[in-house]
């Protein structure tokens, strides 16, 4: 291994892997039979062979003089991540540097369907025009707006539109509303789409005037359907089988996918190295991209520090919140003991070297070099490479084969994402009395625009009614009663012991057929579930409005999706053919 910046100086490689002769004694924990620690604190000493005796034990009789790492070399070799592709395609997508695009909002934001946003959206966009106009000196216009494109008020042309009187904020933005100076946002919008320009109902009064309205309105239109009512389309990252989103980042050559993302911060530990035939292609049109960088970086290593790190002197206490000396493990966690006894015995010997990478980069660490305060120079070389077996390694990016990447990604992801509260609310659960799982709505987008809880529908199937005979002990029912909210998924064989769940219908006694009323459940992709994404303790899934601030202080706002914990095994009641004893009637 060549190093051109240290051309004058000669340096060693270390001999040995840390891990590889680990003393016989790494660890004294002090027990107290009688509850008194106080002897035991006092390390009385009676014979000074014992403390020798202990010290050869620990292993303190192996060490060598050695120097402190002083001065550290690190060369390293950066790459920009410029390209990214839906799951379902190998065609690049450039990110737009100029505005510093992240990778949340392109991945979670769904594609927008022909739904149009709900009353008090529509409400807020046209109050945000009428202060634009003001500001624009032409609020006289505010009548024709007002005239040809009112507030719509009636609950059946929006989403939901059934279950109106059940949305709570409907009817308080109805009575607030009603009878003002409010117009219809996405009305506006589609008639200034309409005539390409100002509408034909809005006449300026001079030219000036004119200006003012088409460059307020243009600017209006623009922010309305990048913000508030996005067109129809859009790439679709959500894959609903499996319930996650899956997607692929690339930078020259080197492609990474995220097989499984859950939604929520995209970090290094998300993605996977794609096998060495596949590539993004160019995106056409993308300016071109950033050379590859190659920089030496001279910093000072500092110890490591953690929670419950052991203290390396004698009368020195340690942290009471994190003890490694009572984690619960049993004799097969081997993965769990091999970290709490690295943790205890070798956390001294690790040092932190800080290196500073660029935003949305893949960088590669080609040599590391440091100086002692002996003055001695080493070469440290890559763990797999002198690790006993060739395999230990950490925090690094996994590949198919079992091997892994070198390098340190930093996504071009937000820094922060400000969740808002939940315009849907699924609940996927397991039923082993019926042998079955269920899709249960919790809430629902209603025509307000905000969630409704779809308890509040009280469609709860009642007691069966006793049967015509009077005089029988026994009444027989088909099939017990489900809340529509239920949607329930039937398992059907997918293979050799392969099970997949299909989305049903529970017919009511009066022969409608409920459906889903929300986007989740009425996706086509949703309709054959996977039956290992269903787990015991069920999935939770919800729609929420996300925010983030760019770089260059801009905001993206999107529509996601996020997976989490759902809250056990439910139970429907579901039963077919049952017969059950009468109850006595009450004038009986």
């Amino acid at each position: 291994m060549a190093f051109d910046f240290l051309s004058n100086a000669k340096y060693s490689a270390v001999p040995a892997f840390a891990l590889a002769k680990p003393p016989s004694w790494t660890r004294l924990e002090p027990q107290s039979a009688a509850g008194d620690p106080r002897p035991g604190i006092e390390a009385r000493l009676h014979d000074p062979l014992w403390l020798l005796g202990r010290q050869w034990q620990l292993g303190e009789f192996e060490g060598e003089d050695a120097g402190t790492p002083l001065t550290v070399r690190v060369v390293t070799k950066t790459t920009a991540v410029d390209r990214w592709a839906p799951w379902n395609t190998l065609a690049g997508r450039a990110f737009s540097r100029g505005r510093q695009e992240l990778l949340e909002p392109i991945v979670e934001r769904e594609p927008v369907a022909d739904r149009a946003p709900g009353l008090r959206a529509r409400a807020e966009a046209a109050a945000v025009l009428f202060v634009s106009l003001d500001d624009a000196g032409a609020s006289d216009h505010r009548s024709a707006f007002v005239e040809h494109c009112p507030l719509d008020f009636n609950a059946l042309d929006y989403p939901d539109a059934a279950h109106a009187e059940l949305d709570p904020q409907w009817h308080r933005l109805a009575r607030l509303l009603n009878g003002r100076e409010v117009a219809d946002a996405e009305a506006i919008a589609r008639a200034y789409e309409d005539a390409g320009g100002l509408p034909p109902w809005l006449v300026p009064n001079d030219d000036v005037d004119g200006d003012a309205l088409a460059t307020t309105l243009a600017s209006w239109a623009a922010w309305y359907r990048a913000e508030a009512s996005p067109p129809a389309g859009g790439d679709d990252n959500w894959i609903g089988e499996r319930l996650e989103y899956r997607f692929r980042v690339g930078a020259r050559g080197m492609v990474l996918e995220a097989p499984a993302h859950d939604g929520g911060d995209i970090d290094w530990f998300t993605f996977d190295a794609a096998p060495p035939q596949t590539d993004l292609t160019e995106p056409e049109g993308a300016a071109a991209a950033p050379p590859v960088v190659r920089r030496v970086h001279a910093v000072l290593a500092t110890p490591l520090r953690y929670p419950g790190m052991p203290a390396d002197r004698l009368w020195e206490m340690e942290d009471a919140r994190v003890n490694m000396g009572l984690i619960e493990a049993e004799p097969w966690d081997i993965a769990r003991l091999l970290v709490a006894e690295f943790a205890l015995t070798y956390g001294n010997d690790w040092l932190v070297v800080p290196v500073d990478v660029p935003f949305g980069s893949l960088t590669t660490v080609e040599s590391v070099t440091y100086i002692t305060t002996f003055g001695e120079h080493f070469v440290v070389e890559p763990t797999d490479l002198v690790s006993p077996d060739g395999r230990w390694r950490m925090f690094s990016i996994a590949d198919a084969g079992g091997g892994s990447m070198q390098g340190l990604l930093v996504s071009p992801g937000a820094v922060a994402v400000q969740d808002g509260p939940a315009l849907e609310e699924v609940l996927f659960l397991r039923d082993e009395m019926a042998n079955m799982s269920w899709a249960v709505e919790r809430a629902v987008q209603g025509p307000s625009g905000a969630a409704r809880e779809r308890s509040r529908e009280r469609d709860d199937p009642r007691p069966p009614r006793p049967g015509p005979v009077e005089r029988a002990q026994l009444d027989y029912l088909l099939q017990t009663g489900i809340p529509a909210r239920w949607i329930p998924y039937v398992p059907r064989s997918s293979g050799y012991r392969a099970i997949e769940l299909v989305q049903g219908r529970v017919p009511r006694p009066d022969g409608v057929v409920p459906a889903p009323l929300g986007v989740i459940l009425n996706r086509a992709d949703v309709k054959v579930l996977k039956d290992a994404e269903i787990p015991r303790e069920g999935i939770r899934v919800v729609r929420q409005p996300s925010m983030t601030r760019r770089a260059d202080g801009g905001y993206e706002r999107w529509t996601a999706r996020r997976i989490g914990i759902g809250r056990g095994e439910g139970v429907s009641r579901l039963a077919f053919d049952w017969a059950f004893p009468r109850r006595p009637r009450p004038n009986a």
